[in-house]
């Protein structure tokens, strides 16, 4: 059964992933730059960073979501790349067919699979990390007085493009260079993309805390009794569904409407912004996000037997060997409230 891991472990490693730093990088960032939205947005920051603090103790799962949002928009530019929806198309359809014999989160709906078989395509002369568009819709969702965990995605995508923009100056600056490009040769021959890949996959991060982002981007909450919030657990291969104390699964991602989607595609789709993405709409962005969380989970996760020890995941630990990654790490991926192992349950018509 361990072999079924090697089309996940292909995926994963496909070079989508140009920059293996870039999404946890600026997840991290974000996490440690929460004051750039004092001065902007007062009510945002204050919920930033009470949510930080305390979403965990509040048993709060409104500043949950706040944070929980805008780390997934620190990635969402990153997903709405056509190579990146590629890929999590692939992912998605094999899982799809094996799903008569799978659980949720790997259990893939008729719908969501439907949903991924179209591409959200960006008008020419704009992609996913158009900063003046990104900026737009910060200001609309602002102008609109939305809760905080319902602006949290646009903002978190907006920090996104905004972290990449300085980088383009920033990290050629280090190699005496005044900008730096994207070479033609790099983007058009595998072999370069694929020795880039390998080298960032196996060099250290200096990310000083993982948990920090990790944790409430795959917290999902429990419910006691009276259908309060008991405590968060980590869960995987999953943004976020509810589950009670007893293990009952009462909401799963793939199941649920998420206000903080929906004011995404409508900020892209206003008169003011004018980005018109083709076949965005909410429930796709949804099923792709779905998707998203079992790739990323892949390579920032956690096992369940060691936390503590494997939080952070592939990146984290770049001693680990494809042999270690793939028999060891991902094989005890899971979740202490469901009754299986994630990579255990595949199926071997998988590989």
């Amino acid at each position: 059964m361990k072999s079924s891991t090697t089309i996940l472990c292909i995926i994963s490693l496909m070079p989508i992933l140009l920059s293996a730093h870039d999404m946890s990088l600026h997840m991290y960032i974000g996490s440690q730059t929460f004051d750039v939205w004092r001065n902007y947005d007062p009510e945002f920051y204050d919920s930033l960073v009470s949510a930080q603090t305390w979403w965990e103790q509040s048993r709060s799962l409104h500043r949950l979501s706040t944070l929980k949002f805008y780390y997934i928009g620190l990635t969402l530019p990153d997903l709405l790349r056509p190579a990146a929806q590629d890929t999590v198309r692939n992912i998605l359809n094999k899982l799809y067919e094996e799903s008569s014999n799978l659980c949720d989160p790997l259990k893939i709906t008729e719908t969501t699979h439907n949903l991924v078989q179209a591409d959200m395509i960006f008008p020419t002369g704009t992609n996913s990390h158009n900063l003046e568009k990104l900026s737009a819709m910060v200001h609309y969702a602002k102008d609109q007085h939305w809760l905080p965990a319902e602006k949290a995605l646009i903002y978190g995508a907006y920090m996104h493009a905004l972290h990449d923009m300085y980088a383009t100056f920033m990290q050629a600056s280090r190699f005496g260079y005044g900008k730096c490009y994207d070479s033609d040769s790099a983007l058009k021959y595998d072999i370069l993309r694929y020795g880039e890949l390998y080298h960032e996959l196996f060099s250290q991060t200096y990310i000083g805390n993982w948990e920090v982002f990790v944790r409430p981007l795959y917290a999902s909450p429990l419910l006691n009794s009276a259908n309060q919030v008991d405590t968060f657990y980590a869960d995987a291969c999953n943004f976020l569904r509810i589950i009670s104390v007893s293990g009952q699964i009462y909401t799963v991602w793939q199941d649920t409407n998420f206000v903080a989607v929906q004011r995404f595609v409508e900020a892209a789709n206003s008169s003011s912004v004018g980005w018109s993405i083709q076949n965005l709409t909410q429930e796709r962005l949804e099923s792709y996000l779905h998707g998203w969380a079992i790739l990323t989970f892949l390579l920032y996760g956690y096992s369940v037997d060691d936390y503590a020890g494997t939080v952070g995941g592939i990146y984290a630990h770049p001693d680990w060997g494809f042999t270690y990654i793939r028999e060891v790490f991902w094989w005890n991926i899971g979740s202490a409230y469901t009754q299986w192992r994630i990579i255990n349950d595949l199926p071997d018509e998988l590989e």
